[in-house]
């Protein structure tokens, strides 16, 4: 019996979309033959379960026939945890690899593609992180709001069906996106990206990081009691020069009671007055008064 999971192409980001838009594929492994068509996957030693990425390819063929906005979302997530995971030769291939996929999905409705992520729910797809630090690209490949923007896997806080979702326990939003654009080579919207950027109005936080006094995993910001997990970019590993000072900015409250929320935010770093680069993921393990919040002001400013 082969392992799927150690086939050579598998580990091979261009090769996901060439798996994922065939509707019939034979894979020859080193001892047997695989067949994955768009309703089944079957092995001659009827022992093989299949990967994550064998279900996507069943899942992807679905969706087109699908109005669920769970379920092409979740389509999505999963594609983008397959892809990320995969091995690229050229750093600026990263968003030509997934162009075919992309176009495909754009088909079916999910709207305007900006540098890896789609305008509808936009504030669903920044919610991406990096389970460890990703590595720094040697040259410019996408804004950093983008998980483009760094090379290595990421994961995404799912919110569900959408940021409508009534009553105090839903998730809501924190910020209103005013603008969004990206520029393309040859004005191609799945192609390379040259530059781009993302217009919000929000809240600016500043904090002070200090680390658990128990020695747990996390961090707390200094004179309150919420408790935080932190995921950078691209540095490697988290802040190791305790206490340090960072800028968030709220996106959403992933819980709502009363005056106390749970937040997911974007870490950021100010490159000119207004304009700041993302850094890092933010999210709140316990819930925060609002107020917290409310002590800085709602400003517009700009992630590039």
């Amino acid at each position: 019996m082969s392992n799927l999971r150690n086939f050579p192409l598998y580990e091979r980001a261009w090769c996901l979309q060439e798996r994922l838009l065939s509707s019939r594929r034979i894979e020859y492994g080193a001892q047997e033959l695989v067949w994955q068509c768009n309703e089944s996957f079957n092995c001659e030693c009827d022992e093989q379960q299949p990967t994550t990425r064998d279900n996507l390819n069943i899942k992807h063929q679905r969706v087109k026939h699908s109005r669920s906005i769970r379920e092409r979302n979740e389509v999505w997530l999963l594609i983008l945890e397959s892809y990320t995971a995969g091995k690229l030769t050229k750093e600026n291939d990263i968003l030509p690899a997934l162009s075919g996929i992309a176009s495909k999905l754009q088909d079916l409705g999910f709207g305007r593609y900006l540098a890896g992520l789609w305008e509808e729910y936009l504030l669903q797809w920044l919610l991406w992180y990096s389970e460890t630090p990703g590595k720094q690209p040697s040259s410019y490949i996408a804004p950093t709001w983008s998980w483009a923007s760094r090379i290595g896997p990421i994961r995404m806080w799912h919110l569900g069906d959408d940021l409508r979702i009534k009553g105090d326990f839903g998730a809501k939003p924190l910020v209103d996106i005013l603008e969004v654009e990206s520029e393309t080579r040859d004005n191609n919207p799945f192609g390379e990206t040259l530059g781009g950027f993302l217009r919000l109005s929000g809240r600016i936080v500043t904090l002070k990081l200090h680390s658990q006094e128990d020695g747990a995993a996390g961090y707390r910001i200094l004179e309150t009691d919420m408790e935080i997990q932190i995921k950078m970019d691209t540095l490697e590993g988290e802040p190791s020069d305790l206490p340090v000072s960072y800028l968030f900015t709220p996106l959403v409250t992933t819980y709502t009671s009363g005056t106390s929320i749970q937040i997911i935010a974007l870490l950021i770093e100010n490159i000119r007055e207004g304009v700041h680069r993302r850094i890092g993921y933010l999210r709140t393990y316990n819930a925060v008064e609002i107020s917290l919040l409310e002590r800085f002001p709602v400003e517009d400013f700009t992630i590039i």
